[in-house]
C-alpha cells in the first residue's frame, strides 16, 4: 500500500548498509525520501 504525500527524512554520518536498506524499503513502499548527510553527499560527514 503506497503512502502518497508522505515524506520521510533519512540521514546518517556515514554510508551504512542498514541506511541504504531503509532508503530502498521506504521508496518501495511509496514514501518520498529526503536524504541528508552521507546518504545525500555520498561521503562520510564529520561528527558534531
Amino acid at each position: 500500500m503506497p503512502f502518497p504525500g508522505r515524506r520521510v527524512v533519512v540521514g546518517s554520518d556515514d554510508l551504512y548498509p542498514a541506511v541504504e536498506a531503509v532508503i530502498k524499503y521506504l521508496k518501495e513502499k511509496g514514501f518520498e525520501v529526503v536524504l541528508v548527510g552521507s546518504p545525500k553527499t555520498g561521503k562520510p560527514e564529520p561528527g558534531l
